[in-house]
């Protein structure tokens, strides 16, 4: 069974019919189906972690898109992101950082993804078609934005939360005995 998005079908049923992988499309009983993203919508609104969830996997899918080197079938320029976003239950896309970084833009309203200098691999890799496995994973390095340095401020207020956590270790900040008050406040 596979499932695949619009923009990625043509280039898909190409790619199988090259291997001459047999193909049997099947139907939807349009009785039997049923649009259950508003109960998506309401679930998620109910639940934060699994909107987490839904965001870190929606993220990772578009990641593994844009990292993918079948550019003709898996193409996040094709893809319609606030159609997929509203498909895992997300009233709006997450941020994408790394497709900011490589001048990809969520377009609002059209709901299609702009590109703007934005091409296939042009180092050569994942360019021939010969040979290629179908599913075959090929990494390379994508600059994704890391979290910000941290000023000294921060750096300071870290070693002092690691000097205080020593000293408590340390018994430093107590000797750990028991002390016993009288009425007067005596110890």
């Amino acid at each position: 069974l596979m499932l695949l998005l619009r923009s990625e079908r043509e280039g898909m049923l190409r790619r199988l019919a090259d291997r001459k992988i047999p193909i049997k499309e099947i139907k939807i009983n349009p009785q039997k189906h049923q649009d259950i993203t508003q109960s998506m919508v309401a679930l998620l609104a109910k639940w934060p972690e699994l909107k987490d969830f839904a965001q870190s996997g929606l993220t990772s899918y578009i990641k593994s898109v844009y990292l993918s080197p079948s550019k003709d079938v898996f193409d996040v320029k094709k893809m319609d992101l606030e159609e997929l976003s509203r498909s895992y239950g997300l009233a709006n896309p997450p941020k994408l950082r790394f497709l900011k970084k490589a001048g990809i833009e969520a377009a609002r309203g059209g709901g299609k993804a702009v590109a703007s200098g934005f091409g296939d691999d042009s180092d050569g890799e994942g360019s021939s078609d010969e040979g290629e496995d179908l599913l075959v994973v090929k990494r390379r390095e994508v600059p994704l934005e890391l979290s910000p340095e941290p000023d000294e401020e921060e750096e300071r207020r870290a070693a002092q939360a690691r000097r205080k956590r020593l000293k408590i270790r340390d018994g430093g900040l107590g000797t750990g005995k028991k002390v016993v008050f009288d009425d007067d406040g005596g110890a």
